[in-house]
């Protein structure tokens, strides 16, 4: 559809107490987790919420969060916040350097929840939730710098995920399996949020090898995921050789996947939607809750990051860095490098189309400077590079060799019968040897976060 039309329908809150109020109300009965084969109803999941909280003897405490089961995540995520306190949340490993950056009071790991989930309290407590409090803290993704503590309001959290909701439908009922954990922010507002708020259920997985099992016994309707699980589904899909693989791989009840974290390709979205999947992009980060824009439902552009919230406003500056303004953005970094004027400078770089679509090109800090003063993108010619048959992944950058500055690319092959001839099609490719010095391929894969995102901060 090329025209714009007119938002989804969705009851406004100012913050996640209202929301907790709202579901309690409405889908009481509902199933709202699917967890070792049993259904998980809204009223189990409130009381458990409760019997947790009624542990937590404290009030505006920074409590860690380092469980990798989603339902005890949520759990403990909402018995804290609802009682005054702060949610740090951490990975359940590699914490230690995470811990130094925001120190916890106290944390929630597997051993202290099941103390906490055997307290006999059904009545759920709700702390006023102000505006201008922290509420949240997590971490910024890290692929090129080290982390730092995002300070995120509850008013931060739901005018983002009810402006998300507006432009792209979460049917009432809608069935996710949550893939990307619940320490990102995208997963807790997409995965969770959101599908709590529309009555939804969430599955959740022991590990993420049982993904594709969980999809032909969960049958879900929807789903969040990074670009390189799509990758894998459609990879999963064309070798099966079978016309209906789509449908005996996800359930027969897939509709559509928001896919964000990492660009997605128009080939990518192009090749799912001819399997009957809509893919559709979108764009954030951890200081804007995260959500800026996403494409919608029925107004769309494979290969953009979709059309500005109604939250937040996009502006690109003169150097073509994307600016976002709005009330979604951060309270700060923590513990005290607070953001002026609801506005985030992003480092990311792009454009807005005359339809309104916005574009990422790059990442400012991404970008190479040759000796020469000519300057690209690295995922320009990744881009190029990842076309070339045989190739899996890759990923190319520049390194200070003895003073001198050398670009080097690393290739990812499937098999490494195929380096040979990945080679051979590669350098003659002129727009890659004449800025690239060494050339290398290897079966591991590029290191990423869970969200997709190449570590960059690793290879430089």
């Amino acid at each position: 559809m090329s025209q714009a039309y007119l938002d989804y329908s969705v009851d406004v809150i100012d913050d996640l107490t209202q929301m907790m109020q709202t579901i309690q109300e409405k889908f009481l009965d509902s199933f709202a987790f699917y967890k070792n084969h049993k259904h998980i109803t809204y009223k189990e999941f409130y009381e458990d919420v409760a019997r947790v909280q009624g542990g937590l003897k404290f009030h505006f405490t920074k409590i860690g969060i380092q469980l990798s089961d989603t339902y005890q995540f949520a759990v403990s995520y909402f018995a804290t916040i609802l009682s005054g306190n702060i949610a740090v949340l951490l990975p359940k490993a590699n914490s230690d350097g995470l811990l130094k950056i925001v120190p916890c009071d106290f944390i929630i790991d597997a051993n202290q929840y099941n103390c906490l989930i055997s307290i006999d309290s059904y009545e759920l407590k709700i702390h006023p939730l102000q505006s201008d409090e922290c509420c949240t803290i997590l971490f910024s993704s890290g692929t090129t710098a080290t982390p730092k503590g995002v300070m995120l309001s509850s008013k931060n959290i739901a005018t983002d995920v009810i402006a998300g909701m507006q432009k792209y439908e979460y049917p009432i009922g809608s069935k996710v399996i949550n893939v990307i954990p619940l320490y990102h922010a995208f997963g807790l507002t997409c995965d969770l949020i959101a599908t709590l708020y529309c009555g939804g259920e969430i599955c959740c997985l022991d590990n993420q090898y049982e993904f594709f099992a969980a999809m032909k016994e969960f049958r879900p309707t929807m789903l969040n995921l990074p670009p390189n699980v799509v990758q894998s589904m459609l990879k999963l899909i064309v070798n099966s050789g079978d016309p209906l693989a789509a449908q005996h791989l996800t359930g027969g009840c897939l509709k559509k996947i928001l896919s964000g974290g990492a660009g997605t390709s128009q080939d990518l979205i192009e090749k799912m939607r001819q399997f009957g999947i809509a893919v559709y992009g979108c764009y954030g980060l951890s200081e804007c809750s995260p959500c800026v824009s996403v494409n919608r439902d029925d107004f769309f552009r494979d290969g953009s990051a979709g059309v500005a919230l109604n939250c937040n406003i996009i502006q690109i500056s003169p150097s073509q860095e994307i600016i976002i303004t709005g009330e979604n953005v951060m309270l700060g970094y923590y513990p005290s490098e607070m953001v002026k004027d609801k506005t985030f400078y992003t480092g990311d770089l792009g454009y807005i189309d005359e339809d309104g679509f916005l574009w990422v090109t790059g990442r400012k800090n991404d970008l190479i400077i040759l000796p020469s003063g000519k300057k690209f993108f690295p995922q320009v010619l990744e881009n190029e590079i990842n076309g070339v048959e045989g190739v899996t992944e890759s990923i190319v950058y520049m390194t200070d060799n003895n003073e001198e500055k050398i670009v080097k690319c690393i290739i990812v092959v499937s098999s490494e019968s195929q380096t040979e001839a990945v080679l051979q099609s590669v350098k003659l490719i002129s727009s890659l040897t004449s800025v690239i010095d060494t050339f290398k391929c290897q079966v591991e894969p590029i290191k990423r976060n869970v969200q997709g995102k190449i570590e960059r901060r690793y290879y430089v």
